[in-house]
C-alpha cells in the first residue's frame, strides 16, 4: 500500500504525481496533487476494506488531514472517492462539527470539487451521464446510487466477480468477501430473495451485490 505523507517523506511534487498516476486518470492528477499540497493531506492507499471505500479524518488527534482510499478501485471510482473525501475536508475546515457529515454543505463542496473534472471530460460518457444525475443529490457513498455503481463497475479489472442481477435465477453464488453459498431466487421489490444452501435461511440481497458463481 502507498503512504503519501509529503512532509514526513520529504516527497517532491514529481514523486507525488508519479504515485498518483497509478490510481487516478492522468488528466486529474495535477489537481489532486494541488489539493494534497494545499491542505497538507496525509494520504493513504489502503487494502480493500469491506465496510468502506474511502475515509477522512480531521486534524484533531494528529497534525494533518488524513484521507484514505481503497487500492482496488478502478481509476474513475478512485477519483470520485478521493473527491468525496476532499469535500469532507473542505467542509470540516469551514464548519467543523457544526453541520451534518453528508448534509447540504457537504453536497455543495462535493459538487464544487467534482464539477471541473466533468468539464474536462475526464470520465467516459456513460460515467459522466450517471455522475450528472448523482450530483442532483449526492449520497454518503457512491455504492448507494445503483445506477452510478453499475456504470462504474464496467471499468473494474476484476473478472471474477459480477453483479447479482446479471445471474440467471437458480444460480449458486458467493457474495464477495463471504464464504456462504446462496441460490438466487426471485426479485422481491428491489432485492433478490436468496437461500443459504447450508442453513436454508432466506436473505434479501441487493441486485448490485458483487458475487462469484459457484460450480
Amino acid at each position: 500500500m502507498i503512504d503519501l505523507h509529503l512532509q514526513k517523506n520529504n516527497m517532491t511534487r514529481q514523486q507525488l504525481l508519479e504515485n498518483l498516476k497509478k490510481h487516478l486518470p492522468d488528466a486529474s492528477v495535477d489537481t489532486c496533487a494541488d489539493w494534497m499540497m494545499e491542505h497538507r493531506i496525509h494520504f493513504k492507499v489502503t487494502r480493500n476494506r469491506s465496510t468502506k471505500i474511502g475515509d477522512y479524518r480531521p486534524p484533531v488527534h494528529h497534525p494533518n488531514h488524513r484521507i484514505s482510499v481503497n487500492h482496488n478501485l478502478n481509476k474513475f471510482s478512485f477519483l470520485i472517492t478521493f473527491v468525496h473525501e476532499v469535500a469532507h475536508l473542505t467542509n470540516w475546515k469551514k464548519y467543523q462539527h457544526r453541520v451534518s457529515p453528508h448534509g447540504a454543505e457537504w453536497k455543495h463542496e462535493f459538487r464544487t470539487h467534482l464539477h471541473p473534472f466533468l468539464q474536462q471530460e475526464i470520465f467516459p460518457n456513460d460515467v459522466s451521464t450517471a455522475l450528472h444525475l448523482y450530483m442532483d443529490n449526492p449520497a454518503a457513498s457512491t455504492c448507494t446510487d445503483k445506477n452510478l455503481y453499475r456504470v462504474l463497475k464496467r471499468y473494474d479489472a476484476d473478472s471474477v466477480h459480477m453483479l447479482l442481477e446479471t445471474l440467471p435465477q437458480g444460480s449458486l453464488f458467493k457474495v464477495k468477501n463471504y464464504n456462504n453459498v446462496f441460490e438466487k431466487g426471485e426479485c422481491i421489490r428491489k432485492n433478490f430473495l436468496c437461500i443459504d444452501i447450508n442453513t436454508k435461511r432466506q436473505y434479501k440481497i441487493s441486485p448490485i451485490a458483487e458475487v462469484e458463481v459457484v460450480g
